[in-house]
């Protein structure tokens, strides 16, 4: 059998294996959970959601990302749909875990639980009766009586998008149509709509049965800026309409570019792969893969990226003859490519083929037994891979052998690499035992080294090790530490969203504060009070944040989730005290929600 073959088999078993990381049995119709799942960049999360059913019952909530169901992470929508399944087939209870406006939440799902009953109780005004005792003639009405929330042509077509969805969902598509008149005359009236606005047209199109036009392609062709990127995105949305045709000479377009500026697939490559993977063009994947004049980084990017691309679109049949490509293509591997490949299949529940790269690699490593110059690279490699896999104590046996008089920052880059190996930092520091003590023993000495010695660390390697250290509940990093490794405002935006994801509000807060006093102003505070809304632990504790001079300007920040939680939880009296604060915006805002309750959810599937 020759190579070629046996890696055509192999990645057969491979697809094989993703599509069965979890039994197929379905759940029976009583264990429905009446929710409807999507992808979202990173993670699955609940479109839509029945209040009535199994799903709400349990806690969860429209806009949870699933990050974990029972003690396995979540990275895409067919594993969240699959472990759901799995466990509703059973008779016990489970626990999945959700990131909720940004902080981690425990919701147990017992399918002996009663479904949810939501007395309606009357408000104080139409507002407050219809979001308290909701009925499909008054959210109509609210709906059809709703303004912008800002002067500008696109907050005006996001303000028409939004009246479209209620419209839609209330069964009135006479009136979503006049809607829509509007918006397309808004829409082809400002050629700087085109850029970020396009597709909200297109998906109203599709909300209204009506498939993109050609004047629709001809001003959208014509209004977007030539650039790969941009090209590529507009390729990809049309072929997600189902427009192939208008979709392939955007595809045809970008494709050019690149034959004229063939460095640019380096750069552009994530927005490049989407949209082979959306278009289907996979014969020009694989030429790009067979090019030799691109490094074997830039294709294997490439080909991961694709792969993880078909995984989000659920295309099973096209991910199939892309897994097979990853073995059955000839071209160069370098440890680099080991290690993305063993990344990419953890994330794909597919551990056999994850361990088999680390395996690949560590025979690489032992070929360089005797070039003393290479062996600390591909160490570098094995400490990163099995830290992606957690297998901490291997790693630690490379960092003892190859860096033990100076280990420090191959200890942070493991301990990043294991905190990312699963869903939430925070959950794989509660996961990986041996995580918190590498955390604080790397984090020691960091303290002790010399600030001279601390300017010659990785950048990039220090501010993800302050994620970790944000995720790890016992630890106390302090914003001035950073100082010797950052540059940009940005460089904080991941540590504050892990503290928030944690739960420590207070020091998202003093990072935040002090943020704000080195680079102006940022948009955290309104992150801050929007997970404090949804799961502050006390009145007290949100009392306490109420008090400092960043909440009036993001109070409405908190307080859509707190009243949606209020009244998901029965406290009726208080929900409606803080309704009553809101302004009339605010409170139609809210009400919109509320359609669930009256029209049956189109896109429940589990």
């Amino acid at each position: 059998m020759t190579r070629t073959a046996t890696y055509i088999l192999f990645s057969v078993f491979l697809f094989t294996a993703l599509m069965c990381t979890a039994p197929a049995s379905a759940a029976s119709d009583e264990a429905k959970l009446g929710i409807g799942l999507e992808q979202g960049y990173d993670y699955p999360y609940i479109l839509e959601i029945d209040p009535y059913g199994l799903g709400a019952a349990a806690g969860l909530m429209q806009g949870d990302h699933i990050k974990q169901i029972g003690s396995v992470s979540m990275w895409f929508t067919d594993q969240a749909e699959k472990f759901f399944k799995h466990h509703l087939s059973k008779d016990k209870p489970f626990i999945v875990l959700i990131e909720r406006n940004g902080a981690l939440n425990q919701i147990v799902v017992d399918k002996s639980k009663a479904s949810r009953v939501f007395p309606k109780k009357p408000g104080t005004d139409v507002y407050s009766n219809c979001y308290f005792a909701p009925e499909a003639a008054c959210i109509q009405s609210i709906t059809e009586t709703m303004r912008p929330d800002g002067s500008s042509h696109s907050s005006q077509l996001r303000h028409y998008f939004s009246k479209i969805k209620s419209l839609m969902l209330l069964n009135e598509k006479q009136k979503a149509m006049a809607v829509f008149k509007d918006m397309e005359r808004l829409f082809f009236n400002d050629p700087t709509l085109v850029i970020y606005n396009s597709w909200s047209v297109l998906e109203s199109r599709k909300l209204l049965g009506l498939a993109p036009e050609k004047r629709h392609f001809d001003y959208i062709y014509k209004h977007t800026d030539k650039r790969i990127s941009a090209l590529a995105q507009k390729a990809s949305m049309f072929a997600k309409f189902g427009q192939a045709g208008y979709a392939d000479v955007f595809y045809n377009d970008t494709i050019s570019l690149i034959e004229k500026k063939p460095d640019e697939l380096k750069n552009k490559f994530m927005y490049i792969a989407p949209m082979l993977a959306k278009l289907g063009k996979q014969e020009q994947l694989l030429k790009y893969l067979q090019a030799d004049n691109y490094s074997s980084t830039v294709r294997n990017s490439l080909l991961a990226r694709y792969i993880t691309e078909l995984m989000k679109e659920q295309k099973h049949g096209q991910l199939k003859d892309a897994l097979s490509m990853i073995f059955s293509v000839k071209r160069p591997w370098t440890n680099k490519d080991y290690v993305l490949f063993a990344k990419l299949f953890h994330k794909l529940h597919m551990n056999d083929a994850a361990r088999n790269m680390a395996k690949r690699l560590e025979k690489l490593h032992e070929k360089n037994n005797d070039k003393p110059l290479f062996q600390p690279i591909t160490a570098r490699s094995l400490i990163e891979v099995n830290g992606a896999l957690g297998r901490i104590h291997l790693a630690r046996e490379y960092i003892d052998k190859h860096f033990k008089d100076q280990p420090l920052e191959m200890l942070m880059k493991l301990a990043v690499e294991t905190a990312n190996s699963r869903s939430s930092k925070v959950l794989a520091v509660q996961y990986y035992k041996d995580l918190p003590k590498l955390i604080d023993e790397a984090y020691a000495l960091l303290k002790k080294l010399p600030a001279a010695q601390k300017k010659k660390l990785n950048r990039r390697i220090a501010v993800d090790f302050y994620e970790v250290l944000a995720a790890h509940l016992y630890s106390n990093p302090q914003y001035s530490e950073l100082k010797a490794y950052t540059q940009y405002k940005d460089d904080y935006k991941g540590i504050i969203q892990t503290f928030i994801e944690a739960r420590r509000f207070d020091d998202a807060m003093t990072w935040v504060n002090a943020a704000e006093q080195e680079f102006g102003k940022t948009y955290w505070y309104g992150d801050i009070y929007s997970a404090l809304g949804a799961l502050s632990p006390s009145r007290e504790f949100s009392e306490k944040f109420k008090k400092y001079p960043s909440f009036q300007k993001n109070k409405i920040r908190y307080y859509n989730p707190h009243i949606t939680r209020l009244y998901w939880n029965g406290y009726f009296e208080e929900a409606l005290l803080n309704f009553n604060a809101l302004n009339t915006a605010q409170k139609v805002y809210l009400t919109l929600n509320q359609a669930r309750f009256v029209m049956p959810c189109k896109t429940c599937t589990i």
